[in-house]
């Protein structure tokens, strides 16, 4: 080997020890040669992540609502006295419970039914369905629309996205609201005018811009 290598996980820098079998002199038997230091990666903002898995989630109750107007999912498992069914249907989850004894204690079973067509039977009202069940048809139903959890999940990614925009700003050493660069100007954003209160992080994480420690 021409050297030997050593890391520091704190400093985040490499150097190279000659070896004594090749010093020339007693000037360069103790030469060290230090790598270039690359400061640390910042770590993305905590909002940041939570806003990447709400919209995530988002993504996935909006595919289950389009799909649902397609075809029903359906879940469907028995009981003493008939089945109980879990079903997506036009953008709802609904819970039906058929007392039928001839279909008692069914095994859990998975199928993927038709899509809905017409009108269906209950009080419907913003997408919530209910219906009870009555001597001559034994059937319960109540639903549940998945725009329950649409709407909350895109208001919280906004809301979680914007906070970790101004987070990344922040650590960069950038006017949270405009991203103007304040490294010359730290107490107001000279493009905006706003007053920078927000501290910086902890020295040892990088500024983006220059590659210094942030204090």
């Amino acid at each position: 080997m021409a050297g030997v290598l050593a890391g520091s996980a704190t400093s985040g820098c490499l150097t190279r020890r000659a070896p004594p079998w090749h010093a020339g002199g007693a000037g360069r038997a103790g030469l060290v040669a230090t790598l270039k230091c690359q400061p640390p990666m910042p770590t993305p903002p905590a909002p940041m992540i939570w806003a990447v898995l709400i919209l995530a989630a988002f993504t996935v109750t909006s595919g289950l609502i389009g799909g649902s107007f397609l075809c029903r999912p359906s879940v469907t498992w028995g009981h003493e006295r008939g089945i109980y069914s879990l079903q997506l249907d036009r953008g709802a989850l609904i819970f039906f419970d058929y007392t039928r004894p001839g279909l008692a204690r069914q095994p859990l079973t998975w199928r993927v039914l038709d899509a809905g067509r017409g009108t269906r039977e209950g009080r419907w009202v913003l997408g919530f369905v209910y219906r009870a069940a009555t001597p001559n048809d034994p059937i319960f139903f109540a639903g549940v629309p998945l725009w329950v959890l649409v709407i909350p999940l895109a208001f919280a990614s906004g809301v979680l996205a914007r906070r970790a925009r101004r987070a990344r700003r922040a650590l960069r050493g950038q006017c949270v609201r405009c991203g103007y660069d304040l490294r010359a100007t730290p107490g107001r954003c000279p493009e905006c005018g706003a007053s920078v209160t927000a501290p910086r992080r902890a020295a040892g994480i990088a500024d983006a811009a220059d590659g210094t420690p942030t204090r």
